[in-house]
């Protein structure tokens, strides 16, 4: 009788424990899927506004994922840092609260990144544009001067003081800080936060003078003098942007370019047609040699030209590329201003745990049924 009152005991306890660490281990994984106020820029606040505002999501040519910010200057045309444009990378933009899932965000056609940026860091400015429009907004940015002061705000989704392991999956809202242009020189100015501060995934976050849609800049770098890369991300740290008005002729002769002239298999005049069309004899656009305005492996492509791909090929970088479908497996990898993260995540850890616990009960269950029988 003691045997089975110990036993029955013995049976609650491990109930108790597995199935304790079981609810724990479930827990996490809720809370690591779950949107933090605090998922985004160093301290500031959670950011409504500014809806052309969003992210960019791109996917390497060895499996990586770089994230980055992105504004949207009108329905399918967004500006972001040069620097985070990779070769042969598959680029996706996204709005409102961060995602890493594909089907959650949108395939770009076509980018371009300033061709005086080798060199010179105040050209650190790319043009990034979607398959189709997905902003349909009255108002979209202007491109301003900035002048001293303190009456900027940088919006983004950058790595914060509560988020910073990159292991995890980071599915988080946007957020702003408030900041002062201390400094123009050239093309740039430098900054220092005011109730915030930015840290990796914040290049190429738009900077507004506050209560308007002016956008002054976008966030470029990081200002710091330690050789500790832990100091980077701070609240009232010091970043230096690039001017948009500065790179105002770039940024305008890439949207013409795309929007104005005929497109391939359209009517042209004049000689006019987009970027790598000539117009032919029965005044079409056409590509040279060629009928259609579909393009193989490795050719020259462009949305903004009209000129498409082959099937299971995208347009990146104005080449026709293998097609990364999904944002998965993807390397962890680390860079100065540029947030990279695991798609793996440590969520697997907690689903490996949790199987464990399971069967460790069962286990026990069945040695106990085994000692009973006996």
């Amino acid at each position: 009788m003691k045997i089975k009152n110990r036993l029955k005991i013995f049976i609650f306890l491990v109930i108790f424990i597995v199935g304790g660490l079981i609810i724990n281990e479930i827990g996490s994984i809720f809370q690591n899927l779950a949107l933090k106020d605090s998922s985004a820029i160093y301290g500031g606040q959670l950011e409504s506004s500014y809806p052309y505002t969003g992210y960019m999501n791109e996917v390497t040519q060895d499996n990586k994922l770089v994230t980055c910010g992105a504004t949207f200057l009108t329905s399918d045309v967004a500006v972001s840092a040069a620097h985070c444009i990779k070769p042969r990378s598959t680029i996706y933009l996204g709005i409102n609260d961060f995602k890493l899932n594909a089907t959650d965000n949108y395939l770009t056609e076509d980018s371009s990144i300033n061709p005086e940026w080798l060199g010179k860091s105040s050209k650190d400015i790319s043009i990034i544009k979607t398959k189709e429009p997905i902003l349909n907004l009255n108002v979209f940015p202007e491109i301003g001067t900035p002048s001293n002061g303190c009456h900027y705000k940088v919006v983004g989704y950058g790595l914060n003081e509560n988020n910073s392991d990159n292991n995890k999956l980071i599915y988080k809202p946007r957020k702003s800080s408030d900041i002062c242009i201390i400094e123009i020189f050239n093309d740039q100015a430098l900054f220092k936060g005011s109730n915030g501060g930015i840290c990796y995934g914040d290049s190429g976050s738009p900077i507004f003078d506050k209560n308007t849609n002016k956008i002054v800049g976008i966030v470029s770098s990081i200002v710091s003098t330690s050789l500790d890369t832990s100091t980077y991300c701070l609240i009232n740290n010091s970043g230096i942007m690039v001017r948009l008005d500065s790179n105002k002729d770039f940024i305008n002769s890439y949207i013409s370019l795309n929007t104005n002239k005929p497109k391939c298999g359209q009517l042209c005049s004049n000689n006019i047609c987009s970027k790598g069309l000539s117009c032919t004899e029965s005044n079409i656009c056409s590509l040279l040699n060629k009928n259609d305005c579909i393009v193989k492996l490795d050719s020259f492509c462009s949305f903004g030209s009209g000129i498409g791909c082959e099937e299971n090929f995208s347009c990146i970088l104005n080449k026709c590329s293998k097609n990364l479908d999904t944002l998965t497996n993807i390397k962890l990898v680390n860079n100065a201003g540029i947030q990279t993260v695991s798609l793996t995540s440590d969520i697997n850890t907690h689903i490996i745990l949790i199987i464990f616990l399971v069967m460790s009960l069962v286990t026990v269950f069945l040695l106990i049924f085994i000692k009973l029988k006996n």
